[in-house]
C-alpha cells in the first residue's frame, strides 16, 4: 500500500562521539562540529567519556525537523534528486527519485526499503 509522507529539508550535519562501556553497549554523544572537526587536525586530543572507550566519530545528515532525523512517514530529497526516507519500523534509506511522486512512496518504494533497509 502506498505511504504518504511529509516532506522535510535537508539541514546541517549532526557530528557525534561513539564510545564503548564496560558491558559492551555503545553511547554516542552529540558534538559541535568544531569537536568533529578538530580530530582531524594535527594535534588530536582523544575525547574521553567516563569508563568508556573511544570508538570513533561520525557525521550524519541534518534535516530541519527536530531532532535533526527524520521520523517515521518523512522524506527530503537531495539536490540530485534522490531521496532519504523513513517509514516506521526501518531505518532511513536513501532511494531513488522514481519512488516518491507527489509525496508518496509507491508500493515499489515500501518494498524496497523493507528488503534493502535495516529493521528495527
Amino acid at each position: 500500500m502506498p505511504v504518504k509522507l511529509t516532506k522535510v529539508e535537508i539541514g546541517e550535519f549532526r557530528y557525534s562521539y561513539k564510545f564503548r562501556l564496560g558491558n559492551g553497549n555503545i553511547v554516542e554523544v552529540m558534538v559541535l562540529g568544531a569537536n568533529f572537526d578538530a580530530l582531524l587536525g594535527r594535534d588530536v586530543i582523544i575525547p574521553e567519556y567516563p569508563s568508556a572507550t573511544f570508538i570513533g566519530a561520525t557525521k550524519h545528515i541534518g534535516f530541519d525537523s527536530p531532532p535533526r532525523s527524520l521520523a517515521d512517514k518523512e522524506y527530503a530529497t537531495q539536490t540530485n534528486g534522490y531521496h532519504w526516507v523513513k517509514i516506521a519500523g526501518y531505518a532511513m534509506i536513501k532511494i531513488a527519485p522514481e519512488y516518491i511522486v507527489n509525496g508518496t512512496l509507491s508500493n515499489a518504494g515500501v518494498t524496497l526499503i523493507q528488503t534493502e533497509s535495516v529493521a528495527e
